[in-house]
């Protein structure tokens, strides 16, 4: 099954920066700094904490990330990547077998194939970080396979894919977690359960 996958980032790439030619005088550079840290840290805090407002580290810890935000969504954006969809036996997913998977509300295995050569950078960079993530975590493999499973690192990832009537369906596979890279481009996915949700963009 051909997919786009989206994974969420920050966008900070609009004119809440910008400076004139006196920026970086006195103390300017250091209090916009300050400014932007105010502005933002709460958006920073609430990406890395789950909805009980904690944060699996990958030494296994859970840390206390702080009250949720009151900040809205409006400075996340989604990066893409153009990639297809396979079963746990590695056939081409189906549109009927991911109804069943949201009608059940069950876990299931996928295999993502990306094709980062259609991917923007920032999907590129929110994916290595996960991944790297994943193999941070295998460095406690002595825990044991549970813990290890337990303690990956989680994403929840949207994708868009055509239906049989061949009209475009936006789900969100909720609190992914990477099992094993086969190879560049080619992921084992553990998915908690998939959603179907609105057109987000």
């Amino acid at each position: 099954m051909n997919v786009t996958f989206y994974m969420p980032y920050f966008d900070y790439n609009d004119d809440s920066f910008s400076v004139d030619n006196n920026y970086y005088k006195d103390n300017d550079y250091t209090n916009k700094l300050v400014s932007e840290y105010e502005k933002y840290k709460d958006i920073i805090y609430e990406t890395m904490s789950d909805s009980t407002g904690t944060h699996s580290g990958f030494n296994g810890n859970t840390y206390m990330m702080g009250q949720k935000s009151p900040y809205k969504d409006d400075k996340i954006s989604f990066a893409q990547c153009q990639g297809s969809l396979f079963d746990i036996d590695n056939k081409p997913e189906t549109v009927d077998n991911l109804i069943t998977y949201f009608s059940q509300q069950e876990m299931f295995i996928t295999r993502f194939l990306l094709d980062f050569n259609t991917s923007d950078e920032e999907f590129e960079t929110e994916f290595g970080i996960w991944n790297r993530g994943h193999d941070e975590i295998h460095t406690y493999e002595s825990y044991g396979e549970d813990w290890v499973l337990q303690n990956e690192p989680k994403r929840n990832v949207k994708i868009c894919f055509k239906n049989n009537a061949n009209k475009d369906i936006y789900a969100e596979l909720v609190n992914c977690k990477i099992i094993e890279r086969v190879k560049v481009g080619e992921y084992i996915i553990l998915v908690e359960k998939i959603n179907l949700i609105d057109k987000f963009i």
